[in-house]
């Protein structure tokens, strides 16, 4: 009966298969028993870098009438879980093998990022956030930027190496998602390749225009003293100094004063709007935090003008 099910003059079924919509708490045992009767040579689980399962799994079958009647039981349950049985490929089996042995590794090196942090948060700060994991100041690399005009000034990220994997482990699921001056802080597991790339880097906001590169006659809020000028882009054509303000709001509190709408043209909007920021960090903050995030439907991208404070009026 399995060899009617295939025709050898058909496309062979891949002896990879690939599982999706898992219950979290699925076992190799689990998996087994879902193909009973049905010769596996191989099963992987998958999970994310923290080593939590993703739902997901691969099988490596004998032959390809196992495959046959592995994929016969797409849309089966598991517990009160539908499961989704598909091809895959040996390819993307190796590819996963290798990317869960890297994640395996890099959990036992006992490194932690930090995202989020308040921009004046130090070494010390760090410490205290973790008081009771037995972290020094020499443990705590913070991020900085390596350029422009914020070369030095953190990056509101920084990485903690931990006495044992154990003790990271248990340090971010005390503290993943607690405030730290007001700042949820976002934790991930990390490894020393992630810290020693990412320790410094540069501001993406550093490419953004200069005040001479903007258009002649364009309208600008007033910066004040140690401010910043903020350019945002990809506006709705509609969009008001009020949707600005909400744009920003509640992290940032911008005074309707220092928002101006581009206009392409009397009463024709260019999709660009520009923002005065008290203070550059601040107006760095608001990139890293808001950039990218949406308006609408629209993405909208931010940039500090460079050479923008204290700006002209026009």
């Amino acid at each position: 009966a399995m060899c009617a099910m295939f025709n050898p003059t058909d496309r062979p079924p891949s002896l990879v298969l690939r599982l999706r919509g898992l219950p979290w708490e699925v076992t190799e045992s689990d998996i087994r028993q879902f193909f009973l009767n049905i010769p596996l040579v191989q099963v992987l689980l998958c999970g994310d870098s923290c080593g939590r399962p993703s739902g997901e799994a691969f099988v490596k079958t004998q032959d390809v009438y196992a495959s046959q009647l592995a994929l016969a039981m797409n849309k089966k349950t598991i517990g009160k879980r539908w499961v989704e049985v598909f091809e895959s490929t040996e390819d993307a089996l190796a590819k996963k093998v290798a990317e869960v042995a890297q994640a395996a590794s890099t959990r036992l090196e006992g490194i932690l990022r930090l995202r989020g942090l308040p921009f004046d948060a130090t070494p010390s700060s760090v410490v205290s956030f973790f008081e009771g994991f037995g972290v020094s100041a020499s443990d705590v690399t913070m991020g900085s930027h390596s350029g422009g005009q914020f070369v030095g000034n953190s990056t509101g990220e920084a990485w903690i190496q931990f006495a044992s994997q154990a003790t990271a482990e248990m340090a971010m699921l005390a503290k993943n998602k607690q405030s730290m001056g007001g700042r949820y802080i976002e934790i991930f597991v990390s490894s020393k390749k992630d810290r020693e790339r990412n320790k410094t880097k540069a501001l993406s906001a550093m490419s953004g225009p200069t005040l001479e590169s903007l258009n002649p006659g364009t309208d600008l809020p007033e910066v004040p003293l140690g401010g910043a000028l903020i350019k945002m882009r990809g506006l709705p054509f509609t969009s008001t100094i009020s949707e600005v303000l909400l744009f920003f709001f509640p992290e940032f509190a911008v005074d309707e004063s220092s928002v101006r709408i581009g206009q392409a043209s009397p009463g024709r909007a260019s999709g660009e709007a520009f923002v005065a920021f008290a203070t550059d960090t601040l107006a760095q903050e608001a990139v890293q935090k808001k950039n990218r995030a949406l308006m609408g439907s629209r993405y909208i991208e931010l940039a500090i003008v460079r050479d923008s404070g204290p700006t002209r009026t026009t």
